[in-house]
């Protein structure tokens, strides 16, 4: 049996050395989610049964036009023993979202009543969001999509401690709201210790002790509770004392271009015959395995046939450049896909074009910014979260906001669409998806190749019964240690 205060090594499948960030706006990168989760109470957060329950909020109202939305939030204190208040939360809130929004735009808040007013500048607070008592209430004048997922992410979280710029201004200063505080942080920041509270109100009796977020390949001796994050490893070579699990495909691997950039992707007419080929290449090869399968479009449950197009007339401009191209992975992927994208590349590419494909450096304590900002690099291969079937406020934080994977959208007509089905408060219907999945093919620059879940590997000292289906953030708080 293990001892309740076992520590539990939640390792990230990345290179040794990987670096974590405490910044909000990079809470949005799956390793960072992760760590930030466990420190930063959020309204609400997946439950056991992987859907949305409430955490800092004990409970909550919807009206039935789903419009106002109301919070009432347990008595509780930050790690510093200063109190979580309503007040506190909307005032911070208002803070992060002006600044998110100055920066990248935004989703669901934007539809508060007087949002424009408070962004503009013509009021100091956004009148949709009030409070009374120990109660926040979100008024919005069109119904959000999906508010309680916007509310889960970390960056919409109660942060406790000293925002400067709405950064924090010292990662090892980090004030905690969650179920762990942070015990320990090394020198590069690619080592976090957390420790649990004493007292919390989410925490599982036999939950671990202390949790240390890492990186590497799993150990090969099993010496202590393991969850290995996002890692590939075939099942064949997986040891005796761990097993494999796989959440629901709702992430999508895409080749991703910004056409801004000075290389032979900046006209259309290139990318629209790398896009072919790609496709040509995709439809006569298929791989599938236990843990992707081939794109039919791109959300995981939803199949659109595109007719590849006769571009021939273009190919004269489509040469190779003299300097190899820089392709970047947002996170390790099983060998089996790396070798079959690698592949469809040569194929696509320019005849004799050269490039290299390598993970992006997570050491880099900017890496985050640089991937989603095709920083030196000329094609991206995100794993981002994109849903099973579908939503216009997913595809709006993709395309049309930088808080997310910063998709391109060259033609603007993905934003188009959002914004229509947005301001006229449309159910997403047949011909919703069929004209983004149009867009998505005129613009050229991102191309669907896989859907997967999160992977993880677990040790089986971890009861798995404790560990939610959906698997989106694991819920340490929630885990039983054997």
């Amino acid at each position: 049996m293990t001892s309740r205060n076992a520590n539990l090594t939640y390792l990230v499948y990345e290179n040794v050395g990987a670096k974590f960030s405490f910044k909000p706006e990079d809470s949005d990168y799956s390793a960072n989610q992760s760590l930030l989760d466990h420190l930063v109470g959020t309204l609400v957060k997946y439950g056991p049964t992987g859907h949305p329950e409430p955490y800092l909020a004990e409970s909550w109202t919807v009206s039935q036009n789903k419009k106002v939305w109301t919070f009432k939030l347990r008595n509780l204190v930050c790690e510093d023993g200063r109190s979580i208040t309503a007040a506190k939360y909307s005032a911070q809130l208002q803070y992060r979202l002006k600044s998110l929004a100055d920066d990248a735009g935004m989703i669901d808040f934007d539809q508060l009543s007087g949002w424009h007013d408070y962004l503009n500048g013509s009021k100091n607070s956004v009148e949709g969001i009030s409070v009374l008592a120990n109660t926040i209430e979100f008024k919005f004048d069109r119904r959000p999509e999906d508010f309680l997922e916007t509310l889960r992410k970390v960056m919409f979280g109660y942060w406790c401690g000293e925002l400067v710029d709405g950064r924090y201004s010292d990662a090892s200063q980090f004030v905690s709201s969650g179920a762990y505080s942070v015990y320990s942080i090394s020198e590069e920041q690619s080592v976090i210790q957390l420790k649990r509270k004493s007292e919390w109100f989410s925490l599982n009796p036999d939950s671990p002790e202390t949790i240390t977020f890492t990186s590497g390949p799993l150990p090969n001796e099993n010496k202590g509770p393991v969850i290995l994050a996002l890692g590939p490893v075939p099942k064949k070579d997986l040891p005796e004392a761990y097993v494999h699990v796989q959440s629901t495909p709702d992430q999508l691997i895409a080749i991703s271009i910004h056409p801004k950039k000075d290389n032979i992707f900046l006209s259309l007419e290139n990318r629209m015959v790398f896009q072919n080929r790609l496709y040509s290449y995709l439809n006569a090869n298929k791989l599938e395995t236990n843990t992707v399968v081939p794109a039919k479009s791109f959300f995981p449950h939803r199949t659109y046939t595109q007719e590849i197009q006769d571009v021939s007339s273009l190919d004269g401009k489509y040469r190779a450049m003299d300097r190899e191209l820089a392709i970047r992975l947002s996170s390790n992927l099983p060998t089996e896909a790396l070798s079959f994208i690698e592949s469809a590349l040569k194929f696509a590419l320019p005849a004799n074009q050269k490039f290299r494909i390598a993970v992006i450096d997570r050491t880099d304590k900017n890496w985050a910014k640089k991937f989603m900002n095709a920083v030196e690099m000329d094609i991206r291969i995100p794993t981002v979260g994109v849903g099973e079937f579908g939503r216009n406020s997913a595809i709006k934080m993709m395309f049309c906001t930088g808080l997310g994977v910063n998709f391109a959208d060259p033609t603007g007509k993905i934003c188009k669409l959002v914004e229509r089905y947005e301001s006229q408060n449309l159910e997403l219907d047949q011909k919703y998806f069929e004209d983004f999945q149009q867009a998505l093919w005129q613009g050229a620059s991102v191309i669907p190749l896989f859907h997967t879940g999160k992977f993880y590997v677990i040790s089986k000292n971890i009861d798995l019964e404790s560990i939610a289906p959906q698997l989106t953030v694991p819920r340490l708080d929630l885990l039983r240690l054997k």
